[in-house]
């Protein structure tokens, strides 16, 4: 997969999946993705999904507007350091009508250049 924005709804795979998923984006990263959005069919377990990832949670106030026009904004957020070259994934959990895993990805060393 080299996608810039990716969108799955129903998402089948298992928190423990994302966990996976996301380790992997730590240590080698896909450099092309920059949104994904994952609406589960189940409810979402957090301690799964971060587990023994160095996440730090943000409580500040956040947003990005993407391909499309669309605005994201962000309340509170965790943070995920991609270690090859510094870029940052916002993510956000919401466990309301639907279960919905957002990532947003960005790198402040590209946005100083």
């Amino acid at each position: 997969m080299n996608s810039s924005i990716l969108w799955l709804n129903e998402y089948s795979f298992s928190s423990e999946d994302t966990h996976y998923f996301l380790k992997n984006w730590m240590i080698r990263g896909d450099s092309n993705l920059s949104h994904l959005v994952l609406e589960f069919s189940t409810e979402i377990e957090k301690d799964a999904i971060f587990n023994e990832l160095l996440i730090e949670q943000k409580d500040e106030e956040m947003e990005f507007e993407l391909a499309g026009s669309e605005k994201v904004a962000f309340n509170s957020s965790y943070e995920l350091k991609r270690l090859k070259d510094g870029a940052i994934a916002l993510i956000l959990l919401r466990d309301e009508a639907r279960c919905e895993f957002r990532m947003i990805v960005w790198n402040p060393i590209q946005e100083e250049e």
